[in-house]
Order: structure tokens, then sequence, then C-alpha cells
């Protein structure tokens, strides 16, 4: 049986994965910033698609000012 994994997983994993970061830099001293953004892009490019219409449009308009 073959398994496949879906965008959904990844997501999952990718938000699990921000967290215990999150958690993991409270402990840690060490600098976590860049795999904090890059886990972080993955979920805004991941879970933009769940969000509606409008709030997707919002959410852009919001990464555009923030740039």
């Amino acid at each position: 049986m073959e398994r496949s994994i879906n965008k959904a997983t990844i997501y999952h994993s990718l938000v699990l994965s921000l967290i215990i970061i999150q958690l993991l830099s409270l402990i840690v001293p060490v600098n976590l910033t860049l795999l904090n953004a890059v886990l972080a892009i993955g979920v805004s490019i991941l879970g933009i698609q769940s969000l509606s219409r409008s709030f997707q449009v919002a959410t852009l308009i919001f990464f555009i000012a923030g740039l």
C-alpha cells in the first residue's frame, strides 16, 4: 500500500515544528530565527489556501505592507 503525503499533513507538521521551536528557544540559548522564518513561510504558503477569499486578500495586504 502506497502512502502519499498531502498538504494538510505537511501544514500540521510545520505548525507543530514552529511550536516546538518556540518552546525550545525558551530553554536553549541558540538563535533559531532563520529556522523559525523558513517554517513560518511554509505555514503561510500552505495555510493561506484554507482561508476565505476576503481573508486571503487581507493577509496579502498585510504581507505586502509588512515588507
